[in-house]
């Protein structure tokens, strides 16, 4: 909560102190654009480091930075205070990153169970979003109006409590990592994750869903001063945001009550929440051009249009409310937890482009007004339409990323740092009374022992079993490269088309397990928009037709090692308990239940093939 006051404590002073220096609304709007577009460039580099030098090592940097960030607020040459907003916006991308991924990582160390992480989060934004906002601004408003110590005094003590929670965070925090077995670059961990989200279309899903509508968010922070008081009236700014904030509440607390429910699916709740808040968000526009224009109204006080836009706004904060808690939940269901940190800063790279873009445009607006006279145009107005849109794209893509659990093909995990995907299951052709049959027994299993941490988790454990029973053989690469030519294996590689035709092992047979998506019905329209939202236009499914594929080429005698880019592994260690799940993993593990005897796995993956120069060709 301390980290959280210290941000809630500079928010509404940081335009307030750069006009008191002499700035003019340009100069402000270039400070808040570098903030964003540091916590899009510099912020994700740093966050994605979470994941390979240490959560807490992350959150003590968030401290350190967001600290000196605090320092430069004494300081009123411009150089400096744009240094102070380019090292605030790297805090940012820690503060939404680095500490619910330590939270995550260790509440499933811990072995707590997984409902307890929802109420966490509910409580988290209750009191966070909620209740030490408020405080934090009364707080603030006491330092600066009633002991009058000045517009950089919140900053001052906002940097106390940074140094009081680092201390705390030093003295009793242990330390997690992503995957600590793989001493992984920077590019690798980009890499793993750009794929991570081009593999799953439900955390490509995700992400937009997230930055469609902390984009809306974000915006509607700067936007909704100038709509209520379109004519420069002094509205109750406190006692607004204060409104604001119970709403907030009263949301997040509906959140607890709904994720303490197990028959309430978060994902089907939060196409409703999208539906509110996007109609919230006309209010503007509809009373724009429905409601008579009124007249100036008395010192204090709100028009009635902006009385109407002020109830449309407070539901919104509640949706807000809501959505926090809901967002969490999903993550730490969807995200793989090597390279969570990476991913959530990847998230995070559309939406503060999209709010440089609002900031640049909302600059230009209002210096353009500064030469002109007459009518105030109503660019605030077409902003709000354009994130009520937004609103409406992220219900769109709630509804597509439900329907992922309801299609033909049941969802997938996947393994960030190798391209790897892991179906949750996948249509057998043959066997598969016998496959369920030891599927169910296994389930049965497992209910009598600990619950798995999440569903991903415990789909993998369960097939981890089947390996074990079946007798699934790790080997690494110069042994295979033995086998293959000593003992006719044959090295099944199951990367994507392209990756193989790039280079493979010589003599390898590709089948890929996922394959590009093919079709345009409007269920696959919607996963490529998915993508597309990353930069990502080759969204990739399931491959439907492994195991028929495999067959045509592969008798069933014969002795296979399969292979894909990283490996993954079933042997436990400190942080993977239950190993690290690979698409190859997944591939031998279809390959048993379908009659394969020899199945053998490829440890460090075709990585490591082309790391010890072992023999292989392209394909043009």
């Amino acid at each position: 909560m301390g980290q959280i006051a210290g941000d809630w404590l500079q928010g509404p002073y940081v335009y307030y102190l750069y006009s008191t220096y002499g700035f003019g609304k340009g100069e402000i709007g270039q400070l808040f654009i570098a903030g964003f577009g540091s916590s899009m460039l510099f912020g994700t580099i740093v966050g994605s480091l979470a994941d390979k030098q240490g959560r807490k090592r992350a959150c003590v940097t968030y401290c350190i930075t967001y600290i000196l960030s605090c320092i430069t607020k004494h300081s009123p040459q411009y150089r400096v205070l744009m240094i102070g907003r380019v090292l605030g916006g790297i805090a940012t991308s820690l503060l939404f990153s680095a500490f619910e991924s330590w939270l995550v990582a260790e509440h499933f160390k811990r072995g707590f169970d997984q409902q307890w992480l929802s109420l966490t989060f509910s409580k988290a934004i209750f009191l966070g979003n909620g209740l030490v906002a408020i405080l934090s601004g009364l707080f603030g408003n006491f330092l600066v109006d009633s002991l009058n110590l000045g517009p950089v005094s919140p900053f001052d003590a906002a940097a106390i409590l940074l140094s009081i929670g680092m201390a705390v965070i030093l003295s009793s925090w242990t330390e997690n990592y992503g995957d600590p077995s793989e001493n992984k670059d920077l590019l690798t961990q980009f890499k793993g994750a750009a794929v991570a989200i081009a593999s799953d279309e439900k955390i490509a899903l995700l992400g937009a869903i997230q930055s469609l509508f902390e984009g809306s968010m974000y915006t509607f922070v700067f936007l909704w001063t100038p709509a209520l008081s379109p004519n420069d009236e002094d509205i109750p700014h406190g006692f607004i945001f204060a409104t604001f904030m119970l709403a907030s509440m009263l949301g997040s607390s509906i959140a607890a009550r709904l994720l303490a429910r197990n028959t309430i699916k978060v994902e089907s709740y939060m196409q409703i929440v999208f539906v509110i808040s996007s109609g919230s968000l006309l209010l503007p526009i509809l009373t724009n051009f429905l409601v008579p224009t009124s007249p100036k109204v008395k010192e204090g006080g709100i028009s009635f249009s902006g009385c109407l836009q002020l109830l449309g706004f407070c539901t919104f904060e509640a949706c807000v409310g809501l959505f926090w808690p809901s967002i969490m939940k999903m993550r730490s269901q969807y995200i793989p937890e090597e390279a969570r940190s990476t991913i959530m800063n990847f998230f995070r790279i559309p939406l503060n482009i999209f709010v440089c873009v609002v900031l640049y445009n909302k600059n230009t607006n209002d210096m353009d007004e500064n030469i002109q006279s007459g009518i105030r145009p109503l660019h605030h107005h077409h902003e709000f339409q354009i994130f009520s849109a937004f609103g409406a794209l992220a219900m769109a893509n709630s509804f597509a990323h439900i329907s992922t659990q309801y299609h033909k093909f049941q969802p997938y995990t996947i393994e960030t740092n190798s391209s790897c995907f892991v179906p949750k299951a996948i249509k057998l052709h043959s066997r598969r009374k016998s496959s369920s049959s030891i599927y169910r027994a296994l389930r049965v299993q497992n209910a009598a022992t600990k619950k798995a941490k999440t569903p991903a988790e415990e789909d993998w454990k369960i097939k981890r079993q089947i390996l074990l029973e079946k007798r699934v053989r790790s080997v690494d690469v110069k042994e295979a490269f033995r086998l293959q030519n000593e003992n006719n294996f044959v090295i099944l590689d199951v990367r994507p088309e392209a990756e193989f035709k790039e280079a493979h092992p010589e003599g390898a047979i590709n089948v890929q397990i996922y394959r590009l998506i093919k079709e345009w019905t409007a269920w696959d329209i919607a996963r490529r928009a998915a993508f597309a939202f990353f930069g990502i236009f080759s969204g990739t499914e399931e491959n439907p037709e492994f195991i028929q594929s495999v067959e045509s080429k592969i008798a069933k005698d014969a002795k296979i090692i399969v292979a894909c880019s990283a490996g993954g592994t079933t042997k436990p260690s400190q942080n993977l308990p239950e190993g690290q799940q690979s698409r190859s993993l997944i591939a031998a593990y279809l390959l048993v239940l379908n009659g394969y005897t020899n199945v053998y796995h490829l440890e460090g993956g075709i990585y490591n093939w082309f790391k010890e120069s072992l023999p292989s060709v392209s394909e043009d």
